[in-house]
């Protein structure tokens, strides 16, 4: 696993946050740890974590507050957030969760949980070849050409969207948001789609300037993430 995929790790108790970093660095994951909820919600307003470990019985504030509130912030709502304690979770709010893990959690119980959410679906999450093809005239030739075009073309555009975004040039950032979202639909990228979307309501609210970079940094991963697809799985098969 890339070093980029961040684990927010939140627990009270020291000895379980060492465990769960200890574990999951071993495979190659970056970690950051806080010993309670108020300090995971400050530090969510400022950097982009991948994915949140919540300890559910914490004092002041628990786990389910404080993951309500971090799912409040735009660039969270579809980040996943896996419970952890040792009792059972409240049913009643289970919801709000992606998975729940029961302490004592053995290495391999959170590696199979961390996987399952780090590891992307490229072949429903990157590339929806039925749209694409219908955008193609149904012609496999013209597919390609296009998604060719595309992904030739990408590393120009969020070069440009990087560069005005560090220039703090909003207006330019959205329209070029939605010149790159208009090329998604067309080539299939849904999920970069939804990344360029939710990046395009960050940018517009222009509430954190740190914020906004961070959601152009993980809307950037999602476009590596599609263009290795289309360049392993997608052209090497000549479907």
């Amino acid at each position: 696993m890339s070093n980029k995929f961040s684990i927010l790790i939140v627990d009270d108790n020291i000895i379980n946050r060492q465990y769960f970093s200890m574990s999951l660095k071993k495979h190659g994951y970056k970690t950051t740890e806080v010993e309670n909820g108020y300090k995971a919600i400050e530090l969510t307003k400022t950097i982009q974590f991948n994915m949140i470990l919540m300890d559910i019985r914490m004092p002041e504030i628990d786990g389910y507050e404080t993951t309500r509130h971090i799912k409040l912030l735009t660039n969270y709502k579809n980040i996943p957030v896996i419970a952890t304690s040792a009792e059972n979770i409240d049913n009643s709010n289970q919801s709000i969760f992606n998975d729940f893990l029961l302490k004592p959690i053995s290495p391999t119980e959170l590696l199979q949980a961390i996987e399952k959410y780090s590891i992307p679906a490229f072949h429903e999450n990157e590339f929806n070849k039925d749209t694409a093809l219908k955008f193609a005239y149904n012609d496999h030739e013209i597919m390609h050409e296009l998604i060719t075009l595309f992904i030739k073309d990408l590393p120009y555009q969020f070069s440009l969207l990087e560069d005005n975004l560090n220039h703090k040039q909003y207006n330019v950032c959205n329209d070029l948001v939605h010149k790159i979202r208009g090329s998604c639909k067309a080539c299939g990228a849904e999920r970069l789609d939804r990344k360029l979307a939710d990046l395009s309501e960050i940018i517009k609210t222009k509430i954190n300037h740190q914020i906004i970079l961070n959601s152009f940094s993980v809307t950037q991963q999602t476009m590596l993430d599609y263009s290795a697809y289309i360049k392993n799985e997608l052209f090497d098969s000549k479907k």
